[in-house]
């Protein structure tokens, strides 16, 4: 593109603005460049109707996410933690259901040694220390 903007590529970029989900100028400058307009941050931010609409856009869109109660979170840090929590999730019932098994394994070996329910629930001695 030419160095010097025209009216019609700044209405365009400000409508860009308006169509991005997470507006910050490392986003617009992708976008703008899959569309095959390549423009650096400082000439961006040089024309006021640019940085006017990414503020607005911001704002709008952190009045929609306090409105919605919301969180302002991005979309991939919300599915990030998601997958982590998943994860962990599935973690804590493969070691739930080991516990479970080695309680089954006590509770047998307990039965068949003639162990009493009141015998496995005494506190444990207290230990003096000097």
């Amino acid at each position: 593109m030419t160095s010097r903007m025209t009216p019609g590529e700044i209405k365009k970029i400000t409508e860009v603005v308006n169509q991005l989900q997470e507006p910050s100028w490392k986003s617009l400058i992708a976008e703008l460049k899959d569309r095959g307009i390549f423009y650096s941050r400082q000439s961006l931010s040089a024309k006021t109707e640019i940085k006017m609409a990414l503020r607005l856009r911001k704002e709008a869109l952190k009045k929609v996410a306090a409105s919605a109660g919301m969180p302002s979170v991005s979309k991939a840090e919300s599915v990030s933690r998601i997958v982590k929590l998943t994860e962990e999730i599935e973690i804590l019932k493969q070691q739930n259901s080991q516990l479970y098994e080695l309680l089954l394994t006590w509770q047998y070996n307990a039965e068949m040694r003639g162990v009493t329910e009141d015998q496995l629930n005494q506190p444990l001695p207290h230990i003096k220390r000097a």
